[in-house]
Formats: C-alpha cells, structure tokens, sequence
C-alpha cells in the first residue's frame, strides 16, 4: 500500500490529483502544470481546446471536482528540504538572500522586491540569487489571458507579468548552479 502522502491519484492521464499538497496538475500541458480546482474547464478551453472536445473538458473537469483540492492561494509552500513538488515542472528563477521571496525574474527581484522591501541601491552587493522555482496559479486565466500557456513557449517571466496571480516556491535546497 502506498503512502497517502506521497501518491498521485489519476483521474484520466491528462488531470493528476497531488495528494500530499492538494493540487490538480494538468499532463497535457508542455511542461507539467499546476491549475486552481474551479479552474480546470477554463485551463483545457484556453490551453486544450483542439485537444479534447467540448465533452471531453466537462467530464475532465467534473471528475477534478470530486477530489479535494486547494485553490492555489490555500496551498501551503513546501518545505524547501522536502525538494521539489512531484510532477511538477521546475523553471529556473531567482530568490531573495534576505528572506527567501522568489520569483522567475530577475528584473522584477531587483526592480520590485529588493529596491522595495530592502531600500537595495545598484551600489551594494546583490543580495539574491539563482533558484529554481515552482509556479502554481492562483485562479484561472479568464480575466487575464496570456497569449500562450504559461508553461510553452513564452517564458515563466512573461507568464508573471501577463497574470501576476501566481504562486512562486523555490524548488530545491540549493541554487540552481551549484
């Protein structure tokens, strides 16, 4: 028997059930990714449309219902020991030496997050670093949709500056480079 906490309950090979933190994960997308639980019909409309048919994305959506997902903002960030979230893609990012906020851009750390919460100036020492990341959405993208998915072509950075709704945790214990 295998462990609650750790499994992954299949619901059809597109939709995933993450059970140790309670989120839905969508396998069709290129590169594994984490969606809100009312927000799974909108994800395979926008992202999937020529990939399933209009009944297949209800019945997709019926069955994520039926488990007990959080929404996004619910979900609880990860141990960092704990390492990275099963099924989950990983993109490279930047993290914070202070205290540890992360996010996919480096511009939006120095601009938005060091300049703001730490008074940083160009003249001291840099004071993040290279991190791997993991991204779970916050809500669906009907109000704000990007041009492409998230997780394909365009980059996590443009996917935060399209739909700043996003829920950034490093993903390893270590930075990227090392």
């Amino acid at each position: 028997m295998s462990d609650p906490g750790t499994s992954v309950v299949p619901m059809q090979p597109v939709i995933q059930f993450l059970c140790c933190h309670r989120v839905l994960l969508c396998t069709a997308c290129p590169k594994t990714s984490c969606i809100p639980p009312k927000g799974v019909l909108t994800h395979l409309r926008n992202y999937h449309k020529n990939q399933f048919t209009c009944e297949q994305r209800k019945k997709l959506a019926k069955e994520a219902r039926k488990h007990s997902a959080l929404t996004p903002r619910d979900v609880i960030t990860p141990r960092r020991e704990d390492g990275a979230v099963p099924g989950l893609h990983v993109h490279d990012g930047w993290e914070c030496t202070q205290c540890h906020y992360v996010c996919a851009s480096e511009t939006t750390m120095e601009k938005n997050h060091a300049r703001r919460k730490h008074e940083w100036v160009q003249s001291m020492p840099r004071i993040w670093r290279e991190q791997t990341i993991q991204v779970c959405q916050r809500s669906s993208l009907a109000d704000n949709r990007p041009s492409s998915p998230p997780d394909s072509s365009s980059s996590i950075s443009q996917s935060t500056r399209i739909c700043p709704c996003l829920q950034l945790f490093p993903a390893t214990t270590s930075s990227r480079n090392s």
